[in-house]
């Protein structure tokens, strides 16, 4: 608590720089501590704006080279046969406005800016493969299944006329590295300013000790994993043969 009120304090004094920069943004912790015990997390931002204009919150994880794959039936076995890969995948996405989608500014700046997961367009802005749009579609339906996407964009609270927060959920499996926060300010659909934030997403603690072994020693831990299976299935056996 004590550091939520500093931060509407230093917003408070900032409200008049936020006048020529029409909009100041502070985070709530600039790190995201993920521990042997960690279930996921909220992260804040609060600011202030200077006018009545729209905004616009981004939160972007690590970007990643990733491959969606298409099981096909062949002689009654399912495998894969085709695929797609996409080059600068946000590993996270999510995202808060002020006003919805629609009303917020023109499609082609949606699409320059990446605002909604609908209008980000990897490597490849202008395709029209359809087939890449069937694969893309698939992409962003995976990253909604686990959590890492959102199905609709959250909401921008104001606390006062010109004082807002935005809140985005964590995962439990969120990528670790380091994330980036776009606070876009709009004004009668014109961006007017932006301004970018960073949070560090990283394992301490066991969790971390844990990760590094599994890395630097992968044959040592996949034997190990595979041991404490087969220990695990003799002795459940063996409770239930009393």
């Amino acid at each position: 608590m004590r550091k939520l009120f500093l931060i509407v304090i230093l917003l408070f004094a900032g409200a008049q720089a936020a006048r020529a920069e029409n909009v100041t943004v502070e985070l709530v912790s600039d790190h995201v501590d993920i521990t042997t015990g960690f279930n996921g997390t909220t992260l804040g931002l609060f600011g202030v704006r200077a006018n009545r204009g729209d905004i616009a919150v981004i939160v972007r994880g690590p970007l990643r080279t990733m491959s969606v794959r298409r099981k096909e039936s062949v002689m009654g076995a399912w495998i894969n046969r085709s695929f797609e890969t996409f080059k600068a995948v946000p590993s996270y996405y999510n995202y808060a406005l002020s006003r919805p989608l629609e009303e917020l500014t023109t499609a082609e700046k949606l699409a320059e800016h990446g605002i909604g997961p609908e209008n980000l367009r990897f490597n490849k802005p202008d395709t029209t493969d359809k087939r890449r749009i069937e694969f893309r579609e698939a992409l962003l339906r995976n990253k909604r299944m686990q959590g890492l996407y959102p199905a609709e964009p959250g909401a921008i609270k104001f606390i006062g006329p010109n004082f807002f927060r935005a809140d985005f959920y964590i995962p439990a499996n969120v990528p670790v590295g380091e994330y980036e926060i776009q606070t876009l300010y709009f004004s009668n659909g014109i961006l007017r300013d932006s301004k970018t934030n960073t949070v560090r997403v990283a394992q301490v603690g066991g969790s971390a000790r844990i990760n590094d072994f599994a890395h630097n020693n992968s044959l040592v831990y996949g034997l190990m994993c595979v041991l404490l299976a087969v220990f695990a299935g003799w002795f459940s056996n063996r409770v239930r043969r009393g």
